[in-house]
C-alpha cells in the first residue's frame, strides 16, 4: 500500500515538472511587452508617437500594469500620454508622444522585472537630427516635421521660409498653405522677419476627422519652379482602432479628459460636449465630471456608447455579444489533471494524500505562478470583458462540473486558498493544541452567497473586479505585506484560520456558493446509511465543514475525514 502511495506521489510530482518545463520552453514571453514602431528618427522640436502593449498577470510574469517602468532618454521630453487602456482581456496599451530635445541617439526602455524570468525587456532606438532639416532645398523650414493629434485636439507648426535665396526671391505674401480637410485652423500669426529675409510663422490645426492628411507649404519661384513642404498630420484615436465598440473600463477613463475620451470613442470632441446637457471644459476628467456635475459612469457609457454608433453609420451593434478564445493554457492541463488524479485518490479511499496534492497545488498554482490561476477571479471575468477567454471557463465551470458529478473534490484537494487555511490550522493544531469551538452557526454560512452577490453587482454597475481589489491571499502567495487594505485583510484571514478550521471556505468563498448548488445535485457524494447510524456525532465533531451529516446540512468537500473515521462504516461514497 505504501510503495502504491509513494509511486502516485511520484506521477503527480512528474506531471506538475514536465508539464511546467514544456509549457516555459513554449512560452511566447516576447510578446510580453510590444513597442511599436522598433526605432524612430526624428528632428528637435518634432513630435513622434510610438505604442507600448503590455500583457498582464501572464501566467509567468503575473505583474500588474504599477510594474512596468518605462524610461525615456534625454534627448527627449514626452510631449503627452495616454493613461493605459484596455485593448483585449489581459493586453493593455499606452501612447506616449516624445518631443526632441538634443541631437543624439539612445534608446527608450521598457522593463518588467518577472518573478520567474528575470527582467523581461524591450527597446527602441531612437535618433534626435537637427531641427533645421530642410524640405525645398534649404528654402522651407519647419517644426516639427510631423503630428499625431485627437479629434478635438491641437497641434502648433513653426515655419521658416527663406525668401533671400537668389533662386527664388518672391515675396513672402506669395506663400500658399494648404489645409488638409482632417483638421481645421484654428489660429496663426503673421509672418514676421526674424532675420533680413527670413520668416518665421506659427499656425496651429484642430483635429476634426479621424484620417491622415498633409499640410502644404507652397512657393513658385521665377528661376526655380514650385518648392513644396509636405507635414503629414494624422488624425484619429491614438489609443484604440476603432474596429469595434471599445470596453468602457471605468478605472481607466475616471482618469482621462474629455478630450480623450472622445478620442478613445472615436466621436466628435464637440458632439460630447453638447450632449452632455451642461457646460463642460474639454479638459475635466470622468471622475469630475461624476462628481462636480452628477453624470455618473452608467450615463456616461450610454451617452458615448449612442455617440460611437451615431459616428460610425452603418457599423452593427454587437455590445451585447461575446467572443470567446479556446486558449487552453500549460496551467489549465496540469489543473484538468490534478483533479482527475485527485478524484481518482479519493474514490480508491486514498485520503491522507490529499495533503500531497494540496501541497503541491500550493507550491505550484500558489507560489510558484503567484496565484495566476485565481478561480474566485474569474468567477465576474465573465462580465467584465466582451472577450472570453476559455482558460476562465475551465477554471469556473471544470470545478462545478465535477462537484455535480463527483462532489467537491476540488476544494478539499487541490484549491489553493482552502489549502492554505487548511494548513495554517492544523499546524496551530499540532504546535498549540488548544481546544477551540468547532460549531458555529451554520447561517454564517450565507455570508458565501452575499459575497457572490458583491462581486456580480460591481462588475455589472462599475466594472471592477472587487474580489481582486480587496484579495486577503494576494500578499501570502506574493510572499509580501505591506500596512494597507491587503495587508490588514491578511492578517484577519491568517488570525482566524488559526483557529476556525476553513473559515473562509466556509463563511466567504463566492466560488463555494456556486459549488455548494452543485454538491446539493451531485451525482456521488458521501452519504450516511441511517439504518447502521448509532447517531455518535463523531462525523460532525471532525468534519472541517462542521457538515451534520446525519440531517444533510452544511457542505461536504470530500476531505474523507468521517469516512475513516466511522466505526460503524455507516458512512459511505456512493449514489
Amino acid at each position: 500500500m505504501f510503495i502504491l502511495e509513494k509511486r502516485i506521489g511520484v506521477l503527480i510530482f512528474a506531471i506538475l515538472f514536465f508539464a511546467s518545463t514544456a509549457e516555459i520552453a513554449g512560452a511566447d514571453l516576447d510578446n510580453e511587452i510590444i513597442l511599436d514602431p522598433s526605432s524612430v528618427v526624428m528632428a528637435i522640436g518634432e513630435d513622434v508617437m510610438f505604442t507600448v502593449q503590455i500583457t498582464v498577470l501572464h501566467s509567468y510574469c503575473p505583474l500588474t500594469l504599477d510594474d512596468t517602468i518605462i524610461y525615456i532618454p534625454p534627448i527627449v521630453n514626452i510631449r503627452s500620454q495616454s493613461s493605459w487602456i484596455q485593448k483585449d482581456s489581459n493586453v493593455y496599451v499606452k501612447t506616449i508622444v516624445l518631443s526632441g530635445v538634443v541631437e543624439g541617439s539612445d534608446y527608450v526602455v521598457v522593463e518588467r522585472a518577472c518573478p520567474r524570468f528575470g527582467l523581461l525587456q524591450k527597446k527602441m532606438a531612437i535618433t534626435v537630427e537637427s531641427s533645421q532639416i530642410p524640405n525645398g532645398e534649404g528654402l522651407l523650414f519647419v517644426s516639427p516635421k510631423t503630428a499625431f493629434i485627437n479629434i478635438g485636439s491641437s497641434a502648433t507648426f513653426t515655419f521658416t521660409v527663406d525668401t533671400s535665396h537668389a533662386d527664388c526671391n518672391v515675396s513672402i505674401y506669395d506663400t500658399e498653405m494648404i489645409i488638409p480637410e482632417n483638421v481645421k485652423l484654428f489660429s496663426q500669426a503673421p509672418w514676421t522677419d526674424i532675420d533680413g529675409g527670413i520668416y518665421e510663422k506659427t499656425l496651429t490645426v484642430t483635429g476634426i476627422t479621424e484620417g491622415s492628411g498633409e499640410l502644404i507649404v507652397r512657393r513658385d519661384c521665377l528661376d526655380y519652379g514650385i518648392v513644396e513642404l509636405v507635414v503629414p498630420i494624422t488624425v484619429g484615436t491614438v489609443f484604440t482602432s476603432i474596429l469595434e465598440l471599445p470596453d468602457f473600463v471605468w478605472s481607466s477613463l475616471k482618469g482621462m479628459t474629455l478630450t480623450e475620451i472622445a478620442a478613445y470613442y472615436g466621436v466628435p470632441q464637440d458632439m460630447l460636449l453638447s450632449s452632455l446637457g451642461v457646460e463642460v471644459l474639454p479638459d475635466i476628467t470622468g471622475y469630475e465630471l461624476k462628481n462636480e456635475y452628477g453624470i455618473d459612469k452608467m450615463d456616461l457609457q450610454s451617452l458615448l456608447e449612442s455617440l460611437f454608433y451615431a459616428t460610425h453609420q452603418g457599423y452593427e451593434d454587437q455590445s451585447s455579444s461575446k467572443n470567446i478564445i479556446f486558449n487552453i493554457q500549460g496551467i489549465d492541463i496540469v489543473f484538468l489533471l490534478m483533479l482527475a488524479i485527485s478524484t481518482i485518490l479519493f474514490v480508491m479511499g486514498k485520503y491522507k494524500l490529499r495533503y500531497v496534492t494540496m501541497a503541491l497545488s500550493l507550491l505550484y498554482f500558489g507560489f510558484y505562478l503567484d496565484a495566476c490561476i485565481c478561480h474566485l477571479g474569474a468567477l465576474t471575468n465573465f462580465l467584465l470583458f466582451d472577450t472570453i477567454e476559455f482558460h476562465w471557463i475551465i477554471l469556473v465551470a471544470i470545478p462545478l462540473v465535477a462537484s455535480v458529478l463527483f462532489g467537491r473534490v476540488f476544494c478539499g484537494w487541490i484549491c489553493i486558498f482552502g489549502g492554505v487555511q487548511q494548513y495554517l490550522y492544523d499546524i496551530r493544531k499540532k504546535l498549540l493544541p488548544i481546544k477551540t469551538k468547532h460549531t458555529l452557526p451554520r447561517y454564517l454560512g450565507y455570508g458565501k452567497f452575499l459575497v457572490l452577490g458583491i462581486m456580480v453587482y460591481y462588475a455589472i454597475v462599475a466594472s471592477r473586479a472587487v474580489f481582486c481589489e480587496y484579495d486577503p491571499f494576494f500578499n501570502i502567495f506574493y510572499l509580501t505585506f505591506s500596512w494597507d487594505v491587503f495587508g490588514l485583510l491578511t492578517i484577519l484571514l491568517v488570525l482566524v484560520s488559526l483557529f476556525v478550521e476553513r473559515a473562509f471556505c466556509r463563511f466567504a468563498c463566492p466560488l463555494g456558493a456556486l459549488l455548494w448548488l452543485g454538491e446539493h445535485i451531485s451525482i456521488f457524494n458521501v452519504r450516511v446509511d441511517k439504518k447502521s447510524c448509532n447517531s455518535c456525532q463523531l462525523c460532525n465533531k471532525i468534519c472541517p465543514m462542521n457538515r451534520d451529516l446525519v440531517s444533510g446540512k452544511g457542505e461536504c468537500i470530500g476531505c474523507g475525514k468521517c469516512l475513516e473515521k466511522c466505526r460503524k462504516n455507516s458512512i459511505y461514497y456512493g449514489r
